[in-house]
This record gives structure tokens, C-alpha cells and sequence, in this order.
């Protein structure tokens, strides 16, 4: 978390009916150099790590940047000042970075700084009073524009509640209890001599048995030694006698899996993941059997050798077409997709072959793509057409994604490999063609953030690529030359989403999607991930571009995007700022405000799950209901222009302004100091910088700017390490399959927003 600090000193003691004037007031102030080179006057400003207790840590550096061991300032609280209603400053760029988060650290008015560490700390950290610096017009010392801009932020807040709250200023300065509450927990594993109940060892006139003080001892021994680690896993089965509650694997012989139940539990694990060597059973491996046969474009001896035939057993019967051996084969996990020694897969031995019930059993139950290449570029159905096997084309064209316009390496598509060849076989293949190539395109659907979607042409089969279905999308909707960088294909499940370059071709994205894409990049279960092709904002879109567009249907789905995000809880922000929002939907969907419709509505809890986070209904103690009427009759009465297009309009500009606006979001995991496992979070990257939020509560966990830190990725961990420039030490590890893509995303959009990138990456 970014903060500014402002440590307030009363001049002397407050009293209760005292009249708040800043002039009785000292602010702490540093010194730096700006890009002129001047020394410029400004509140401190400190990053406070999403793992610690803000409060502590904001305390703690005070302390230090004020001298520490050298008579450093004490603090007792530490308080959030939130932003002033209507505040003025520069609404075009978002707060959390140009203005900063704003505490109050209250310090006794006897405080004092230390002199020798005065003049010789960099900084130069001095008092000096509030009403000079608010009033500093003709004052020849420099203050920063953000720290003049606080600090009215603080005299506002501090006037305000000294107005409504009696003794308020007084209570603020005023000493910390005396008293801190005692442990009153007790472990009865626990009970070291220290901690003994003295009054009944006293009456009984005897000591604790030395059974329970050795169990207390060895106790007290194994907590002192799990402190000193930063992470402990415990194996409860370990050497403890007691049986399995789920059976791990054994594996037989015959190379089959069956439960093994070993007769001690000491020394063995349950079994996560295990690997079959087919060697295993003969000792170390036959080398002679992997030798690589000579390539050859057609099948040549060596591919029906002993060693292809033991290799590629799935290849062998596509060859020969025995479908009831591909079968068990598939069942037992021999991949479709497996390319040989000449880079062939199964299918395309099938259709090399005119094997019809083979390349059909292939295309279904394993779920092979239609469109496959070997190393030539040629697919299936440039096989059977090369070979006159009408049926087999037949077959290829039934599935939805086959490309009959696919082109191998010599530029040349099924159909110029057949139609003049004078043979009956090769005539009716390049009829069967020729009648697919004349059909119209088949159409895949696009969603909107809207709800509403458009079905667009595959003009290239399953090779179309996002940049054709772009320009489809942006004719469809009547879009100017302007705006058609704002939107781009985007493909989606419940836990994975993915902005797609303009040449992917997304046919081939939703195929590969639960097969492959999602167990490679999440934890998730692939068949519960449903993909679907939406056109959403483009990532790579900065804030200062999208304040450029005032096209109406742009704004509309900008809009649809952002409220999705918003009430998901995936935009963290304020309880002032929900309120403000939620206003403004109600008189979007409800009209002007009404007594007895805003009664009705309000009556239903679940109305409120439209207007408010998830992760902020469920803290307690907010009023949600009369906040909003409140806010709801105020928006009715002042706004002028109450347009559906202005109302979304204005809605989206106040989202400008939340720092994860715009951001791609991924999921991953992070050690906090609070939990004992890894928790889940939500990753957002946009053009500011990367931000963590609590994948449960939807807490913000830590905001980073691209000019602070550096971001380093390593694959083979799975893991993305980012770490601040002026704090080497401090920053976050996090672990997500998803890596790769957050630093690639996070380097395009530093470059493209003119930060320095990280300097390496493994």
C-alpha cells in the first residue's frame, strides 16, 4: 500500500471547547530534490507491504526515519483520512498513485527531534506549522503540489470532526492505554513451570508430576522451533501408526495402478501424481530400440520397423485401421495428437490409408482437430485428396472446423491435389470440394459485455484469425476508424480468461481449451470451464486513450464491462465510492427517486447484490439501504442531465478513477503472514502498474507502479517475483501457472506507458 504519512504535533495541550486553528498545529515535512534540481518541502511518503499491519508498520517507520536509537518519535495510532466530498485536484488520473493514501500519525506535543540527526539525515525531517504551509503563497520555501493538496485533505477531516465530535481533537493526542490484555487460552499440552498455577502447587505443597513436565517441555521446545521457520508442513500421518483415510497407488508388473497399503505408515507419503517407465520392468532400457529412423515425406522401412511399431502403437493401427485396438489404446491415454519420427499423427496414416471408421473413431472419441499438420502443412484431407478417398473427404468436411481453404507449404489447398487427376475416386473427392468451398461460411457467436452477441463468418474455416473477426465485428456494429483498437476477441471460462493476438485463430483455442489450455494454466477442473468468445476491452488500452472516446455504443460497452467488474468485487474501492456508484445505477434502472418505489426496492435484500460489491455486503455494520435513498434522492435532485448515455457515462468516468480499472485479471497464490497456507488471489495488470486483491473478501493486498519495482518470472517454478527498486528486500513471490503471460502483459504495458523494464528475466 502506498501512503503519505502526516505526523501532527499540537503546539500545547488541547482542550475540549478549544476552537480548531491549524496554527496550533506542527506537520513533519522532508526534504527532496526535484527534476529541477530544487529542494522541495514534502510529507513522507512510504510503501507498507500487503503482508504486515499498517498501523504497526507506519509507527515503526517513523520511529526510524526520526532518528530511532538517536531519540526517534513515538506514535500511539495511526488513522486512515479519507477523501473530502467534490475534493478538488486533477480527476483525470486515478488517486491512488498521484495522490496517494493519507494517514494522520498524532504525536505528543513534548516530542522533539534530535538536532545532530537532523543535520545529518538526508532528508532533513523538521516540524513546521500547519497554517504556514496552508497559506503559502508568499512563503519562499517549496512545498510539493501533493503534499499542499494533503494537507487540506487533514485540515478539512480534522475541522469536521472537531465540529461533530465532542473532545475529539483532545481524545486524538491523548495516551494509549496503560493495560494490555493477558493470555487466558490454556493448552494442556502446554504448561512449562513459568506458566504454572502457583496457588494450587502452593496448597498441595508439591511440584507437577515429571510426566507432564516433560510433555510441557518438549511442548514448549517444538513452538519455539516452528517460529523460526518461515513455512512448516506437517505429515499428521507421519510415524504416527494410524491408517490411510485415502489409499495411495502401487504399480503392478503388468504396468497396471492398483491401492497400496503398506503395513507401517512410517516413511511413506500418499501418492499425488506418479509416472509409468515402460522399461521398468526389464531394468535399464533397450537404446538400441530408440534410434531415429531417416525421414522420408512418405512412409517409408523405417517407419513400419519394430522400433516405430513398439513407439507409436496408436500410429501402427491407424495404419492398418483396427479400430478396436485404437479404442483400448485411447482409453489408456495414447495421445491423438503424438507426432512420429516423419511427423505424422495418427489420422493422417488413417487417411493416407482411406481408413474411413478410423479417421471417423479418431475425430470423435479422440477428439482429434480436423486441421492437424505434419511437417509439410499438410492436414488430413489434403491426404485422402492426394490419394482419391472420396469417403474419408466426406467424413473431414462433416466436422464443423474443418478448413477446406487449408494451404500446405507448396501454397496448394486440397482440392489442386485432385481435380485433375482423370480418375473416378480423385473426380468425386474434388466434386465433394469444390461443393464445400461454394457453401457459405459457417458462423461462430461473439458475446458482448451487454448480454447480447453476433454471429460472425468463418471466412477461413477454423484458420480464422481474431484480426478477421475484428474487422467483421467493428463493420457490425458501425464503429468508426477511431475506435476499432478499443475492443478484441477475448476467450473465457469461469476461472481463465485470455485476450487473444490478432493472428491466433480462437476454432483452435476452444478446442485445445478443456484438453489442454486451462490444465496448463490453473488449478481448476478443465471439464467445469466452459469457453466462450467474447469481445471486450483491449488490455493494452491506456486510460488516456479510453478518455479520448465519445462514441456512444463504445461507451455502452465499456460500461457493461466495468459494472461486471465492479460488483464482482474485482475493482476495490471505498464505502464512499460504492455509494456513489450504486447511486448513480439506481437512477439509471429505477428513474428519478421516489419514496414509495425506493421502499419497494429496498425491501428486497437481494436488489442491494446489484448495486454494491459482493465482498463489501459481507462486512457488517454498513447501513447499505439509507446511504443509497440518501445518495439515490441527492443524484436525482442535482443532476441536469439524466440521459442513459450520460448516466453510464459519468459511472465509467468515476471507475476511471479505481486503480485496477481496466486491468486483465488472473488467478494465483500468495503467502501472507496471517494464513498458514498459500492464499487465493485475483491478479489484475493494467496500464498503472499490477495489484493483488484477496481471492475470498476481495481485499486490496497490494498495489504496485511500474515505476517502482522490477518483475521477474520463473517458468519453471511457475512463480512471478516482484520487487521494489528502493526496497530490494520488499515485495511479493507469487505463484501462478499463469506467469509467463503476467510478465509479458506487464512489459508491453510498462513499454507502452513509458516505465523502465525489469532488467532480466529466467
Amino acid at each position: 500500500m502506498d501512503s503519505i504519512i502526516a505526523v501532527i504535533r499540537p503546539k500545547h495541550r488541547q482542550s475540549q471547547n478549544q476552537e480548531f486553528r491549524p496554527r496550533n498545529f506542527d506537520i513533519l515535512l522532508v526534504e527532496y530534490a526535484n527534476e529541477r534540481a530544487k529542494t522541495v518541502k514534502q510529507l513522507p511518503r512510504i510503501n507498507v507491504p500487503y503482508s504486515e499491519d499498517p498501523a504497526e508498520y507506519m509507527k515503526r517507520t517513523l520511529y526510524h526515519i526520526t532518528g530511532a536509537d538517536k531519540g526517534g518519535i513515538k506514535t500511539k495510532r495511526a488513522i486512515y483520512i479519507p477523501p473530502a466530498r467534490n475534493e478538488p485536484g486533477d480527476q483525470g488520473i486515478r488517486e491512488s498513485y498521484t495522490k496517494g493514501t493519507l494517514f494522520c500519525l498524532p504525536v505528543d506535543s513534548r516530542e522533539r527531534l534530535n538536532a545532530s540527526f537532523v543535520e545529518n539525515a538526508p532528508s532533513n525531517p523538521r516540524f513546521y506549522s500547519l497554517d504556514t504551509i496552508l497559506d503559502s503563497h508568499n512563503n519562499p520555501v517549496v512545498y510539493s503540489k501533493q503534499t499542499k493538496f494533503m494537507l487540506r485533505r487533514l485540515e478539512s477531516w480534522l475541522r469536521e470532526k472537531h465540529a461533530l465530535v465532542p473532545g475529539f481533537t483532545e481524545a486524538l493526542f491523548r495516551a494509549s492505554s496503560e493495560y494490555r490484555l493477558k493470555t487466558v487460552v490454556t493448552n494442556p499440552a502446554f504448561i512449562p513451570l513459568k506458566r504454572q498455577d502457583k496457588s494450587d502447587f502452593r496448597k498441595s505443597n508439591s511440584s507437577p508430576s515429571e510426566e507432564i513436565q516433560h510433555t510441557a517441555n518438549e511442548a514448549l521446545a517444538k513452538m519455539v522451533a516452528l517460529e523460526k521457520c518461515d513455512m512448516v508442513v506437517i505429515n499428521p500421518l507421519f510415524g504416527s501408526g494410524l491408517p490411510y483415510k485415502n489409499k495411495p497407488l502401487r504399480l503392478r508388473q503388468d504396468g497396471s495402478v492398483v491401492p497400496f497399503i503398506p503395513s507401517r505408515m512410517s516413511g511413506h507419503s500418499m501418492v499425488d501424481a506418479f509416472a509409468i517407465n515402460r522399461f521398468w520392468k526389464v531394468g535399464l532400457p533397450d537404446y538400441s530400440k530408440m534410434k531415429v529412423p531417416e525421414t522420408h515425406d512418405t512412409l517409408s522401412k523405417a517407419s513400419v520397423s519394430e522400433s516405430w511399431i513398439e513407439e507409436f502403437p496408436l500410429h501402427k493401427c491407424a495404419y492398418e485401421g483396427d479400430c478396436e485396438t485404437m479404442k483400448e489404446l485411447i482409453n489408456k491415454g495414447h495421445s491423438v495428437i503424438q507426432k512420429d519420427q516423419v511427423a505424422w499423427t495418427p489420422i493422417h496414416y488413417a487417411a493416407w490409408k482411406g481408413h474411413l471408421d478410423a479417421v471417423k473413431l479418431l475425430l470423435t472419441e479422440g477428439e482429434c482437430p480436423p486441421n492437424i499438420t505434419n511437417d509439410s502443412g499438410s492436414t488430413p484431407l489434403h491426404f485422402a485428396s492426394l490419394c482419391g478417398h472420396p469417403l474419408v473427404i466426406e467424413a473431414l468436411l462433416n466436422h464443423r472446423d474443418i478448413d477446406v481453404n487449408a494451404k500446405d507449404r507448396e501454397g496448394k489447398t486440397p482440392l489442386n491435389l485432385c481435380e485433375h487427376v482423370p480418375k473416378p475416386d480423385w473426380q468425386a473427392a474434388a466434386r465433394l470440394l469444390q461443393k464445400a468451398i461454394e457453401r457459405p461460411a459457417p458462423k461462430i457467436q461473439v458475446h458482448l459485455m451487454d448480454g447480447s452477441y453476433r454471429m460472425l463468418s468463418l471466412v477461413s474455416g477454423a484458420n480464422t484469425s481474431v484480426q478477421e473477426l475484428n474487422q467483421q465485428m467493428v463493420r457490425e456494429l458501425e464503429m468508426p476508424e477511431s475506435c476499432k483498437h478499443i475492443f478484441t476477441i477475448w476467450i473465457c471460462s469461469k476461472y481463465l480468461q485470455l485476450q487473444l493476438k490478432y493472428d491466433h485463430k480462437p476454432i483452435q483455442h476452444l478446442n485445445d481449451w478443456k484438453r489442454k489450455i486451462v490444465g496448463m494454466l490453473t488449478d481448476f477442473d478443465p471439464q467445469k470451464e466452459d469457453p466462450k468468445l467474447f469481445w471486450k476491452r483491449d488490455a493494452r488500452l491506456t486510460i488516456v486513450d479510453e478518455r479520448k472516446i465519445r462514441h456512444a455504443p463504445c461507451t455502452n460497452y465499456l460500461f457493461h464491462e466495468a459494472y461486471q467488474n465492479y460488483i464482482k468485487s474485482l475493482y476495490p474501492c471505498a464505502d464512499e465510492d460504492a455509494v456513489i456508484l450504486g447511486a448513480l445505477l439506481l437512477q439509471l434502472n429505477q428513474g428519478d427517486y421516489d419514496t414509495k418505489k425506493a421502499k419497494s426496492f429496498f425491501s428486497n435484500e437481494k436488489n442491494l447484490q446489484t448495486l454494491i460489491p459482493v465482498g463489501k455486503l459481507k462486512a457488517r455494520g454498513v447501513n447499505w439501504s439509507n446511504k443509497l435513498q440518501a445518495r439515490y434522492k441527492q443524484v436525482s435532485s442535482h443532476l441536469k442531465d439524466k440521459t442513459t448515455e450520460d448516466l453510464k457515462f459519468r459511472f465509467l468516468t468515476l471507475c476511471w478513477n479505481l486503480t485496477v480499472y481496466g486491468s486483465a485479471f488472473f488467478t494465483g497464490y500468495v503467502n501472507i503472514k496471517s494464513s498458514k497456507t498459500p492464499v487465493a488471489v485475483y491478479i489484475g495488470v493494467n496500464d498503472i502498474g499490477l495489484h493483488i486483491i484477496h481471492g475470498h473478501n476481495k481485499m486490496m493486498l497490494q498495489s504496485f507502479n511500474y515505476n517502482d519495482i522490477d518483475w521477474k518470472c520463473d517458468s519453471e517454478w511457475s512463480t512471478l517475483q516482484v520487487r521494489l527498486k528502493s526496497q530490494p528486500r520488499a515485495g511479493v513471490s507469487l505463484r501462478t501457472k499463469q506467469a509467463g503471460l503476467i510478465y509479458h502483459l506487464m512489459s508491453k504495458l510498462a513499454q507502452i506507458n513509458g516505465a523502465p523494464l525489469p532488467q532480466s528475466v529466467t
